[in-house]
């Protein structure tokens, strides 16, 4: 998203960092009774074993490859954990294979129809393959699975901008923050989406005021503040937040120190007292001179007389 004076404002997504947060492990308890009829009791505990003290640890240390096999005999002992598939799933598409990734999230997908992770992550890997269509149902499925998890509200909304323009999304976030009211990215991103897109500035400062309410020292939401003052034409307020944004630890950034100076200095400009006009000085017309003393002024010719001939 390009803002004034080259200064940038990120709409935050989980896209990329997504595939690489450590993978929570799910309870043990009752997993064997939550997938009823896959087998027995003793194979499950065996394949969970290798799962747990084996595949799962590699998966932690970004050993996906050296997890593969593991996870490939678990499955054989006890196919009915949607929980092995999720993590064959990822291990797939971690290894380049992305194709042999989606039917492994849509068999864990079928197994636990209530386990927000599959929907999301299968999201996230068409999504980065540029099908916006088949990623955006998965992220509401996911909203409606766990809507207390801002991740795949931010995805939804962000597919949703680029599939139906930002009202749907402005909609989409606000639908989002009635479940998750202290969610800073989600007020941020609302912001951005406000300011840059539908330059509702009073709606952008409203967004990024709360964003800025939940953690202080967040850059994205401070000079997004900074930029919405500077749009909407209150300079002296747009110089205070740049100031403050160019003590953070982020404006150290050479290009986006640059960019925050030519705004200050822009805002100084601004802000600077206009030259008074000079007024036009009328030039003087000289009054007339009285005779000197001693002399004579010219007598007035004598008309001529009545009746006299030319």
């Amino acid at each position: 998203m390009r803002l004034a004076k080259g200064l940038k404002l990120a709409l935050v997504s989980f896209n990329m960092l997504a595939l690489t947060l450590s993978l929570a492990l799910p309870a043990q308890a009752d997993r064997w009774e939550k997938f009823p009829g896959r087998g027995s009791r003793a194979d499950w505990e065996k394949s969970w074993n290798l799962v747990i003290k084996q595949a799962y640890p590699l998966t932690q240390q970004e050993k996906w490859k050296e997890a593969m096999p593991i996870l490939d005999r678990a499955i054989k002992i006890y196919p009915g954990d949607s929980f092995y598939h999720f993590l064959m799933a990822m291990a797939h598409q971690k290894t380049g294979n992305a194709k042999a990734a989606i039917p492994e999230f849509e068999k864990a997908m079928q197994l636990d129809p209530n386990d927000d992770h599959c929907p999301y992550y299968l999201g996230l890997l068409y999504e980065e393959q540029n099908d916006l269509a088949k990623a955006k149902p998965l992220f509401r499925k996911a909203t409606k699975i766990s809507p207390a998890n801002p991740e795949p509200w931010t995805e939804l909304a962000l597919v949703t901008q680029a599939v139906d323009g930002p009202k749907q999304a402005v909609e989409v976030y606000n639908e989002a923050l009635k479940y998750c009211p202290k969610e800073l990215m989600l007020w941020n991103n609302l912001g951005g989406t406000q300011l840059e897109f539908l330059k509702n500035y009073k709606e952008a400062e409203r967004a990024f005021k709360e964003a800025i309410k939940i953690d202080g020292k967040a850059y994205s939401p401070k000079i997004g503040l900074a930029e919405t003052y500077y749009k909407k034409g209150s300079y002296r307020e747009a110089l205070k937040a740049l100031q403050e944004c160019s003590r953070m630890p982020e404006a150290k950034d050479p290009e986006r120190s640059k960019s925050l100076n030519a705004m200050i200095k822009d805002c100084k400009k601004k802000l600077a007292p206009k030259p008074k006009p000079k007024k036009k000085v009328q030039p003087k017309v000289p009054a007339p001179q009285a005779p000197s003393a001693g002399t004579t002024a010219p007598a007035p010719s004598p008309a001529p007389a009545a009746g006299a001939a030319n």
